[in-house]
């Protein structure tokens, strides 16, 4: 049992490099848990094989069953069952269990020996073989190596964001079309009563949709909740969203409300219900009649498609397969990963606008604090995510642009430039202004950060990396 006061007179140094020795043991743990699943497997329960097999399953019950994905052996259908006793579990989770260490043992080799040094948590490597399942055993191989490469310097989301695209990108085009069909078999729309709130006329709404359709629906939303700002409404985003939702119920409503902001003429109360049409039924009412072009009326498509030059040429690098571009995977902000070839389908109904890619060379340093809008654009692309250490935070959700070195009133000219700029969340900015910690920008995109303990980082765009510790301390933990 752990005593609290062990750590009483650890000061701060001390107990930070104890964190980390924790986590890491904690990992051991975890890793020799599975690796003890794997070998009770191999030694537990065997179906004897040969002329007594068929008698075994008469008399015992027992078979040998597939331990997981391609390449995986055969277990006893009952090696989960003492387990489950002794854990006090339900026998499915366990044989779940005893598959994902197979899985990752004889398909992830290099992932496997990770988890066992205490590299790689157990719950991510288990995620991967499960997002992994359908894939062929050299498909698998592959992407064991690639994701290997990156272990211990990207936090676990971002790693299994990652093990997301490669999977999409290596799986057959047939399983990947038989997966997106059933996919599909899981949407649907859900009304409910919310059991947090007491009053009966508020209920939740919860979907299922086809990617595309609920990214127009969210412009859609956003969309509206603004009009009925710009028309008044005083009340809360949150509010203003629901309400904007619910006017989407009135297609006549909302088809008004679209049209009245494009022609600045916004009703004077947007707050009051909206019930049938006075003129319904009437020869030639004007219910929903389009006063301006229906063009204007679609949700605009600003999708933001991240696009490796292999990919877009139709082939992959020399450390991979061949893959021709209608394989090639697209990351889409705000959806994920998505095969190139399924783009049409988040662009189609909507707005298009194309953006030029920014060329950064022509973007010449200012020297006002402000950021003009093209230099700020060109650091969120550059780096999608906060610059601090480990952040998975999205440059684009709450991240301030900070300037690396401070900027000066009465400094220099150009201050304000791409090889001094980096997002930040606003937690990150303060302990770097108040807390201690220091941050230098070596080359464009590519920072060093030192903490108040001495522990030095790495951080680029698709990286964090321990680079180096205290004298005297050890830091395991990814």
């Amino acid at each position: 049992m752990f005593d609290p006061s062990d750590v009483d007179d650890l000061d701060g140094a001390a107990t930070l490099a104890q964190l980390g020795e924790v986590r890491h043991w904690q990992r051991l743990w975890q890793a020799g848990e599975l690796a003890l699943l794997a070998h009770h497997a191999d030694v537990t329960g065997h179906v004897e094989p040969g002329l007594a097999a068929p008698l075994a399953q008469v008399l015992h019950g027992d078979r040998m069953v597939p331990g997981g994905g391609d390449g995986t052996p055969e277990v006893s259908e009952f090696a989960a069952l003492e387990i489950a006793a002794l854990w006090n579990e339900g026998v499915e989770g366990v044989d779940g269990r005893i598959h994902q260490a197979l899985d990752l043992r004889h398909r992830f080799p290099r992932l496997w020996h990770q988890v066992m040094d205490g590299e790689l948590p157990t719950w991510v490597a288990a995620r991967v073989t499960m997002k992994a399942a359908p894939l062929p055993r050299d498909a698998a191989a592959h992407l064991d190596e690639q994701l290997a490469e990156v272990v211990g310097h990207l936090p676990a989301s971002r790693l299994l964001r990652l093990a997301d695209g490669l999977v999409a990108r290596l799986t057959p085009p047939a399983d990947a079309e038989s997966s997106r069909r059933r996919d599909r078999t899981h949407r649907g729309v859900w009304v409910r009563q919310r059991p947090d709130v007491r009053a009966t006329t508020v209920a939740a709404i919860s979907a299922v949709l086809d990617a595309a359709d609920a990214d127009a629906l969210e412009q859609q939303v956003r969309r509206l909740a603004r009009i009925l700002a710009q028309g008044g409404d005083t009340r809360g985003l949150d509010e203003r969203r629901a309400s904007a939702l619910a006017v989407m119920a009135h297609p006549a409503r909302a088809l008004q409300l679209l049209q009245a902001s494009l022609v600045e003429e916004l009703p004077a109360d947007l707050t009051e219900s909206w019930g049938p049409c006075p003129a319904a039924g009437q020869a030639g009412h004007l219910c929903g009649r389009v006063m301006v072009d229906p063009e204007r009326l679609l949700p605009r498509a600003d999708l933001v498609v991240h696009l490796s030059a292999p990919h877009v040429a139709g082939h992959e690098g020399a450390d991979g397969p061949s893959i021709g571009v209608e394989h090639a995977v697209a990351r889409v902000e705000r959806i994920g990963p998505t095969l190139l070839d399924w783009l049409g389908d988040l662009l189609g109904g909507r707005r298009i606008t194309v953006r030029p890619v920014l060329d950064v060379d022509r973007l010449a340093p200012v020297d006002s604090y402000e950021i003009p809008g093209p230099m700020r654009q060109a650091i969120r692309y550059r780096e999608p995510y906060d610059t601090f250490p480990g952040s998975t935070r999205s440059s684009g959700r709450g991240c301030d642009l900070d300037h690396t070195r401070a900027y000066q009133p009465d400094g220099p000219p150009g201050q304000t430039r791409l090889d001094n700029l980096s997002p930040l969340s606003r937690r990150a900015h303060r302990a770097k202004t108040h807390g201690g910690w220091v941050v230098h920008q070596v080359v464009p995109g590519v920072l060093v950060w030192r903490s108040p303990g001495g522990y030095v980082y790495l951080v680029t765009a698709g990286q964090s990396i321990l680079i180096d510790t205290p004298a005297g301390h050890h830091h395991r933990a990814a």
